[in-house]
């Protein structure tokens, strides 16, 4: 049972005021572009390391004008943690082998840097990569994002019609509605989360930065301690589904506030713009190597643009505060030199973390920093089916707090256009990709083994998934009936090993609490140098698709201003506050100068600095 005292709270009836007038909200450091210390050459070669799309992005924007653009890539195939797979010679009778993936890829309303890219990558048909974005080809039935479902029912407003009732009622309304269905909740729990709810959205920027960015969202915001098991569950799935948080210090409560809420909002205002209106779809329509990153290298190649994988760096030669040359080993271990006028880090921190030598943190000490972040783990496997999986596709698992996982399990082969017969050995019609982030891997037990995905064996693992599976979703227990399950496999991003078990290779950057200032920015002190990437500085805060694309949107603009050449810039999108809440955001600005929670945040105010 709940603590009595917890009943002693009550919530305040005041409807929110209406906004009126506008908000100015700087933008993000990340625009704010350090002069270089000595004038710098205007030569047009750029050598970009890394080929997820980061660097892909920034490779176009060099390539649209005229630059001599060099793109090295460690793997042998492009899209970084976004790639596709195949296992060599796992097709019969002519077949090509089975696709896979690293998982569902999710364009995200109010994605409007890397929608504007994908217009201008050419199919071949006289169409956009834009118009390979689906939310299923085959007619899936079952799709649903948890993150969506959850906001809204939240009473978050995504959208301007949905503010024309907001208020603390309607929040309330929604939240009870939202909680109606499930067992075991608390009286409690509509209350609490919708004082926390109304205080989220009216959060004005200094509370943002000053409070929300040091605040785990799951316990230290939304309080989740004083939920019940059922609520609990549902804040963790809001938070585990939108971004990637710390294995040991959780999520911060800003990047949620900014980049969901803030974003969806403008872009159903029109403040992206007539082209930016977001994606048109959720998920690429096929492997997203095949269909999206190797015709976008063909459009790039088409522009003058050189690829060379299976060519990892392995150091960058400085010299007066200059980068002057890197190295790059292939898959044979030979070294090779790169010459270049203008340097492209498009890899994650700890691929890039090696490289910071200390010659380099000499000329640049704030990259230090990067030593700083947070990483996370994010992977899953792949499972096969005789029959489609049409009705399980992008639903999450909902369960108590702490008995099982919360998996996403997105049905690829219900969304991606091709028949998988044609592929293997022409039996599996049915392909599931089957998700999991920090808590699974590093700390959550299973209800089978007690144990992480990390501690399991190899076969241990799939029994795990297959149970929780068979257990936590709808029609879950059809997949493995009969001969219906054909294999499984671990994700690209997911490798086995006897010795030490299973690893995740390739980490993402966390939105750790306390630590988007430490996000790098992508202009450098070293004048020929630019970082790219989701890890580094965006208003967004949080290492996403989108964020990559913004990012070299904006080392793009630095570059061409450091190299005096003169090109159009790259559009970037609007990010940050809208208007709409303008006179309440000013209000809780003055509320946390004077040291006082949001006006709103009543029941269990979360901790002021």
């Amino acid at each position: 049972m709940p603590p009595a005292r917890r009943n002693d709270h009550h919530v305040s009836r005041r409807r929110i005021l209406r906004g009126a007038g506008a908000l100015t909200v700087a933008t993000a450091a990340s625009t704010l572009l350090p002069r270089p210390a000595a004038a710098t050459p205007t030569g047009r070669r750029v050598a970009i390391f890394g080929a997820g799309p980061g660097g892909m992005s920034m490779a176009h924007e060099m390539a649209e004008r005229g630059f001599q653009v060099e793109v090295y890539e460690r793997l042998s195939r492009l899209g970084g943690g976004v790639r596709s797979y195949v296992t060599p010679g796992g097709g019969t009778d002519g077949r090509p082998s089975l696709p896979y993936t690293c998982g569902g890829h999710f364009f995200l309303p109010g994605y409007a840097a890397l929608p504007n890219l994908l217009r201008r990558i050419p199919t071949g048909d006289g169409g956009s990569m834009i118009d390979r974005l689906t939310v299923s080809s085959h007619g899936m039935t079952g799709l649903g994002f948890g993150v969506n479902g959850t906001l809204l029912g939240l009473g978050v407003p995504t959208s301007p019609d949905r503010l024309a009732d907001f208020s603390l009622d309607q929040v309330l309304d929604s939240v009870r509605g939202l909680l109606a269905p499930r067992s075991a909740t608390w009286p409690t729990d509509a209350p609490l989360l919708a004082s926390k709810v109304a205080a989220w959205v009216t959060s004005g920027p200094l509370r943002r930065a000053g409070q929300l960015e040091f605040l785990d969202l799951e316990n230290g915001f939304f309080r989740a301690d004083l939920l019940s098991p059922t609520a609990h569950t549902l804040i963790r799935d809001l938070c585990q589904t939108t971004s990637n948080d710390s294995p040991t210090t959780g999520l911060n409560a800003l990047t949620m506030l900014t980049s969901v809420v803030d974003q969806n909002m403008s872009m159903a205002a029109g403040r992206l713009g007539p082209d930016n209106s977001g994606p048109s779809g959720l998920l690429m329509d096929g492997p997203e190597t095949e269909v999206w990153f190797d015709p976008w290298a063909r459009h790039l190649e088409s522009l003058g643009a050189t690829f060379h994988t299976r060519r990892t760096v392995t150091e960058l030669a400085v010299d007066n505060g200059r980068i002057t040359g890197a190295t790059v080993q292939d898959e044979n271990g030979a070294q090779h030199r790169v010459e270049a006028d203008w340097f492209v880090l498009a890899m994650p921190p700890d691929r890039l973390a090696p490289l910071i030598s200390p010659a380099l943190v000499a000329a640049d000490p704030e990259l230090a920093d990067i030593g700083r972040l947070h990483l996370s783990a994010e992977s899953g496997f792949e499972l096969f089916f005789r029959d489609h999986v049409d009705t399980l596709g992008g639903q999450v698992t909902n369960r108590d707090v702490g008995d099982g996982w919360l998996l996403t399990l997105v049905g690829m082969s219900e969304i991606w256009d091709l028949d998988l017969r044609d592929h293997g050995d022409g039996r599996a019609r049915g392909m599931l990709s089957v998700e999991f982030n920090n808590h699974p891997y590093y700390d959550s037990p299973g209800p089978t083994y007690r144990k992480p995905i990390r501690a399991l064996g190899h076969d241990e693992a799939f029994a795990e998934i297959r149970r929780q599976i068979i257990e936590g979703f709808p029609g879950g227990d059809k997949l493995f009936a009969g001969d219906n399950f054909l294999g499984w496999r671990p994700h690209p991003t997911l490798n086995w090993d006897a010795g030490t078990g299973w690893t995740v290779p390739d980490l993402r950057t966390a939105s750790a609490p306390g630590t988007t200032r430490y996000f790098p920015r992508q202009a450098r002190a070293v004048p020929n140098l630019f970082l790219v990437g989701g890890h580094t500085a965006t208003p967004f805060g949080l290492d996403c698709m989108e964020s990559a694309a913004y990012s070299a949107c904006v080392a793009t603009n630095a570059l061409l201003e450091r190299a005096g050449i003169d090109a159009p810039v790259a559009a970037l999108p609007f990010t940050g506050i809208g208007p709409e809440f303008a006179r309440e955001r000013e209000q809780d600005d003055a509320l946390f100068r004077a040291g006082r929670p949001n006006m709103f945040d009543t029941i269990a105010p979360a901790r002021m600095p």
